[in-house]
């Protein structure tokens, strides 16, 4: 949820901020950690290599990633992550994952009404449409309108 991200987001700021960062771009690019890890900045672009069975993807730095990346790449720090993660598990009952940043911003660009299976299937870099329906975890209100009714 909103609220979750930004807990975990607060904390990790709180603990160290460039992990945070690292986070956060997680969320806008819907990448996978190690892809971040990898990926090429070049003039206005973010560039990620084809990963697994996946696709390459180039991401246009503006806006909030383009604030996020404004002094490089931010570096990924496990220690940082385990105590966010565990702050957050005391709140929410659950530990979260880098993984889980990856589905979580690609569920919220699925909840965006000009999304369409294609354009998420490129956002997530996946060569199969069936990967979308597998990442995509809808909240009940964003399900009311096309549940049927009894």
């Amino acid at each position: 949820s909103q609220e979750q991200a930004a807990y975990l987001l607060e904390i990790l700021d709180s603990i160290r901020p460039e992990t945070a960062r690292y986070a956060e771009v997680l969320l806008l690019t819907c990448s996978r950690r190690s892809e971040l890890c990898k990926a090429d900045m070049a003039g206005a672009e973010l560039r990620f290599h084809a990963h697994k069975r996946g696709s390459p993807r180039i991401f246009r730095i503006e806006g909030k990633l383009k604030a996020l990346l404004a002094s490089g790449t931010p570096k990924w720090n496990r220690d940082s992550w385990e105590k966010a993660s565990a702050k957050f598990e005391e709140k929410f009952g659950f530990r979260v994952r880098p993984h889980d940043l990856r589905r979580t911003g690609l569920t919220w660009a699925g909840q965006n009404p000009a999304a369409t299976l294609l354009s998420l299937q490129k956002l997530g870099g996946w060569k199969s449409l069936g990967m979308v329906s597998h990442y995509l975890h809808p909240d009940s209100s964003a399900m009311a309108p096309v549940s049927p009714t009894p």
